[in-house]
């Protein structure tokens, strides 16, 4: 096998063990925080048909059309894409498994890998992880409210001060508002010199017009600096309903800024999207958390509507975040208990003790492939375990252990089915 075939696919990155801790500690702040504000974990599975994208993200939009990955099935006549994004497979699965005879708003939250066939670049990679919420039910300005406050606060519990990043909202319209909108603004760019737009820009313009906002060629930026903006033809609902939510976040004293040109890449958002933006680091000027309304995608699944609303966050641009704000996991616990043996028969004894211990919910760890006495509580010094249990065979002949106190270096030997009830006693006194 050559060299090239034992390298990652391009665009792909392995988590090696000394990164787990960032991804475990950011994984319970993720969940726990979700849990806290009412959402409930789903899990989906990472492909679909790829109708359900399609259907959901819209044909035009560059997800759908060059990024996703297909996959070839023998006894499958429709396509399956793996996913890009999470939030066409938890409305497939609301309307699948009946999820929308439960209590209102349904709220779901959810982690796992994603896929996009883009460029890699700096906080872009083809396979990703995100996180994602989805509040399902609720068309009040307070729910848009809630989901961006959850974004915040879970910012703010991994350790990111509110100078870091920064929030912007926008207001897209709905389908009343919008088309008028749209009008104007393609207007505003058959005025244009259309030799200055981009190849992308000119597609964007006849197929989907509000996307040309989400370019970053320089020259189409210039182009669009006098564009209208969605929020001079608001109608009067979607005004107040944003009005509503600038009320709710100022009441909370969220700092935030309006971006009238923020408008999210994906067909299905209606009124509401917002982005929190990193202002440091690596990631500095990149989405950390993204997200917006989308009032009229579960309709397109079923007969029932219901408003909506959600966000993704990119695990990976948060990992590279805390690494270049110096912010340290936690660490993982420490064995309290480090089971010694020597010989082969007290090396069986000792997958007893092993297993009594871990049951009753004592960290233990152990060097089974060690012979040595020596070796073994070396081994025990590095791990910082408090006590070691030394099991050899005198005390296999004697059904006992010793317990040796690694601090004070004192030991005494007790029977052994008193051994895990004594370990017990000597911990909590040790605490």
């Amino acid at each position: 096998m050559s060299q090239d075939n034992l390298r990652a696919v391009r665009g792909t990155r392995d988590i090696l063990p000394s990164e787990q801790a960032y991804w475990s500690y950011i994984k319970n702040i993720l969940f726990s925080t979700a849990q806290s504000y009412g959402f409930a974990e789903i899990a989906t599975p990472i492909f679909e048909y790829g109708a359900i994208f399609s259907k959901a993200i819209g044909e035009e939009t560059d997800i759908v059309a060059k990024e996703m990955y297909y996959l070839q099935s023998a006894d499958e006549d429709r396509p399956i894409a793996l996913r890009p994004e999470g939030t066409a497979g938890v409305v497939r699965a609301y309307y699948e498994h009946g999820l929308f005879t439960e209590p209102i708003p349904l709220r779901l939250f959810y982690f796992g890998p994603m896929f996009r066939h883009e460029r890699p670049q700096r906080g872009r990679l083809r396979q990703f992880y995100q996180f994602g919420v989805e509040s399902i039910g609720d068309g009040n300005a307070s729910e848009d409210a809630l989901c961006i406050l959850l974004g915040r606060q879970i910012l703010n519990r991994l350790g990111l001060a509110n100078s870091t990043y920064h929030i912007e909202i926008n207001s897209v319209g709905c389908s009343m508002c919008r088309p008028k909108y749209i009008s104007k603004l393609v207007q505003y760019l058959n005025a244009l010199d259309l030799k200055k737009l981009c190849d992308d820009c000119l597609k964007r313009k006849a197929r989907n017009p509000l996307r040309v906002f989400d370019c970053k060629v320089e020259l189409c930026q210039k182009q669009l600096a006098q564009a209208p903006t969605p929020l001079d033809f608001l109608c009067n609902d979607c005004k107040a309903h944003f009005k509503a939510l600038l009320e709710y976040l100022e009441a909370t004293r969220v700092n935030f800024s309006i971006n009238s040109r923020l408008v999210r890449g994906l067909d299905y958002y209606t009124r509401t999207v917002f982005e929190i933006i990193s202002d440091t680091g690596a990631a500095q000027g990149l989405a950390l958390i993204a997200g917006g309304r989308y009032d009229k995608l579960i309709a397109l699944f079923g007969k029932k509507d219901a408003p909506a609303i959600g966000f993704g966050l990119g695990a990976e641009r948060i990992v590279q975040l805390l690494s270049d704000a110096k912010i340290s996991p936690p660490r993982e616990a420490k064995p309290k208990v480090f089971v010694v043996q020597l010989g082969e028969s007290a090396k069986k004894k000792s997958f007893t003790l092993l297993e009594q211990l871990i049951a009753s919910g004592i960290t233990t760890s152990s060097a089974l492939s060690k012979d040595s006495l020596k070796s073994q509580l070396k081994a025990a010094d590095r791990t910082g375990a408090k006590l070691a249990i030394i099991i050899g065979q005198r005390e296999i002949i004697d059904k006992s252990v010793i317990i040796k106190d690694l601090r004070s270096g004192g030991q005494e030997t007790v029977d052994f089915e008193q051994c895990v009830t004594t370990i017990n006693d000597r911990l909590q006194g040790m605490d």
